[in-house]
Formats: structure tokens, C-alpha cells, sequence
């Protein structure tokens, strides 16, 4: 009778630690990824005009990113953007006016994840800027 109550136990053991592990390693749905990588797919509600991709790379509370002239970077605390911190190097006007744009879309903004892993920067209740995931 010993042997059954302490298979038991053993059972009630292994469910209660698999519980207290899967509470301690779920992820908030809205939460930031640690890692990933992507391409603007929309500035102020239109495709941007670029000569080629913009991409953001998402790492550990931080972002960096190229284009579409500069490259640039940013801390993220908490879900919020912090100052960045860019080249300043010149290109065809049109493409600093989206670069500018994105910027204003970026410096300041929550960041959220959306429904299909894409990475959205809110300003207000406005979606400014949308980032892709990009395939690797």
C-alpha cells in the first residue's frame, strides 16, 4: 500500500512542478519578442516610397535599423521607444522625407505586437508605423 501512495505522490509532485514551470515561463500574448527581425511595411497608413527595404532589428530591450538613408537605434523600456540615436548622413529628398516621417512614427511610440507578430508603433490611438516580419 506504501508503493501506491508514493506513485501518487511522485504524480501530484510532477503536476504541481509542471504547473509552477508553465507559469514561470509564459510569455504575455502583447509582450516584445527578445529577438526578431523585419521590414517596414507601412508609415502613417501607406506603403512608404523607398529605394530599398527599411529594416528594424528587435533585440533585448533595444532596436537598430537601416533606411532608408541612415542607419538608427533606440532603447525600448517597457513597451515604450526611447530616444534615437541616428546617422546623419544626406540622401534624395524624397527618401529623407519618409525617413523623417518615420522617426516622428518611431521616437516616443508604444510598441505592440500584433496579432500575425508584426510590430506596431502607436502614437496616441494612431498605428504610425508597421514592421513585417522579415523571413531569414
Amino acid at each position: 500500500m506504501k508503493n501506491y501512495n508514493a506513485c501518487g505522490l511522485v504524480a501530484i509532485l510532477f503536476i504541481v512542478f509542471s504547473f509552477f514551470v508553465s507559469a514561470c515561463t509564459h510569455q504575455d500574448p502583447g509582450a516584445l519578442p527578445e529577438k526578431g527581425y523585419y521590414i517596414l511595411f507601412q508609415l502613417d497608413g501607406e506603403r512608404p516610397d523607398v529605394e530599398s527595404p527599411v529594416e528594424l532589428t528587435l533585440e533585448s530591450g533595444r532596436f537598430s535599423g537601416v533606411g532608408p538613408v541612415n542607419r538608427w537605434q533606440a532603447p525600448i523600456n517597457g513597451n515604450r521607444v526611447g530616444q534615437i540615436a541616428l546617422t546623419r548622413m544626406m540622401g534624395p529628398p524624397a527618401q529623407m522625407s519618409v525617413e523623417d516621417r518615420l522617426m516622428s512614427a518611431l521616437e516616443g511610440a508604444t510598441v505592440q505586437l500584433g496579432s500575425d507578430g508584426q510590430l506596431e508603433f502607436v502614437q496616441g490611438d494612431v498605428v504610425r508605423a508597421v514592421f513585417l516580419p522579415k523571413s531569414k
